[in-house]
């Protein structure tokens, strides 16, 4: 049914930008059980809330409807980046494993610490790259 496929997009993309039905149906000025009810595909979407929805959500109105892919950002990590974030990881923990990160007297890293310093590095790892392809992409092959 095409109002449930409508009614699942709105809900990811609200929910990915931390929005309320609530606070979605405020914006686009209807009752929020009439946001509910589109959302669960319970009511088809009137064109005019189509376009408002769009526009809340910064995405097309094709989007929503299923026609078309949310276009990507130039900076958007693709599958080669994501693949030389995990080479570029795997290359930092073996390091940080071979030298001594703590002395005998500081203890053994634990499993948590542990956890945490590999997110953290993968984060950060993902936030460069993003901000390299900021600011080395000429402008002819921006949006």
């Amino acid at each position: 049914m095409i109002f449930l496929n409508i009614g699942v997009r709105i809900t990811e993309l609200r929910e990915s930008k931390n929005m309320t039905q609530k606070e979605l149906a405020d914006k686009i000025r209807i009752n929020k059980s009439v946001m509910n009810r589109i959302e669960s595909g319970e009511r088809p979407i009137r064109e005019t809330e189509l376009s408002l929805i769009a526009d809340a959500l910064e995405v097309s109105t094709d989007y929503l409807l299923g026609r078309v892919e949310p276009q990507r950002k130039y900076y958007d990590l693709t599958d080669k980046d994501e693949k030389d974030i995990s080479e570029r990881l795997q290359t930092m923990i073996k390091d940080l494993e071979n030298k001594a990160l703590f002395s005998k007297e500081d203890g053994e890293m634990d499993d948590n610490t542990r956890e945490l310093l590999i997110m953290s590095l993968e984060n950060s790892l993902r936030i460069a790259k993003q901000e390299a392809k900021k600011k080395f992409t000429p402008k002819k092959y921006r949006d």
